[in-house]
């Protein structure tokens, strides 16, 4: 007679990774009217929540041969350079010398850090002017960037991305 055995078989556990689920952010405030339903809505995954609301701070902006500079006052007072390859820098405005002069083409933020940082000065070139009061100044920031707009300057739109760097400009 032939007896049969159970042979023990050995299971291998078959590992799953879980599948990552997206995470939606829910944001507590809306973005402004003047770019909530179009730019907003083209960049909201790259800019991420509204941290406040549209709101209207003083504003100077400068030309160069490569770029603009922006100063924000008011809640922030910083100053962005957008350099003409999309990429921009920012800095506090605080931090350069209150009354800061070398000529008419070069006070203030915009001056002292054209004169005291090599980088900005080669990546915006010369200024072609003096600068000028930002009028309609308006902008909202964002967890992961901000827009603003202002008259000049053909009345454009500003999106700056805070993860790459970037930014973009555009009538809408």
């Amino acid at each position: 007679t032939v007896t049969e055995t159970a042979v023990p078989i050995a299971i291998t556990p078959i590992l799953i990774e879980p599948v990552a689920q997206p995470t939606v952010e829910v944001c507590q405030l809306s973005a402004g009217d003047r770019w909530g339903t179009t730019l907003y809505a083209r960049y909201d995954d790259e800019l991420g929540c509204p941290l406040n609301q549209e709101h209207w701070p003083s504003a100077a902006y400068q030309r160069y041969q490569n770029g603009l500079a922006v100063w924000r006052g008011g809640d922030v007072d910083r100053v962005y350079f957008l350099y003409s390859n999309g990429t921009y820098a920012s800095f506090s405005a605080t931090a350069a010398p209150q009354g800061y002069y070398d000529s008419a083409l070069l006070k203030g933020a915009f001056g002292y850090y054209w004169n005291t940082n090599a980088d900005v000065r080669s990546r915006l070139g010369n200024p072609l002017e003096a600068e000028a009061v930002a009028n309609q100044f308006a902008a909202q920031d964002f967890s992961r960037g901000l827009i603003f707009y202002f008259f000049e300057n053909g009345a454009n739109n500003y999106v700056l991305f805070a993860a790459s760097g970037s930014w973009v400009a555009t009538p809408e």
